[in-house]
């Protein structure tokens, strides 16, 4: 879980600053697993 939640991290923070357009259509799926994952903590 904890490798999951960095890579998102990792991901995130790269296409935010490459492309914060494109990343606004796929930070929906990407906000759906990360309360999943802190509730699983």
């Amino acid at each position: 879980m904890e490798r999951a939640v960095q890579r998102i991290e990792k991901v995130g923070s790269t296409r935010v600053t490459t492309a914060p357009e494109q990343i606004g259509e796929r930070s929906c799926p990407l906000l759906e697993p990360v309360p999943s994952l802190e509730k699983w903590h």
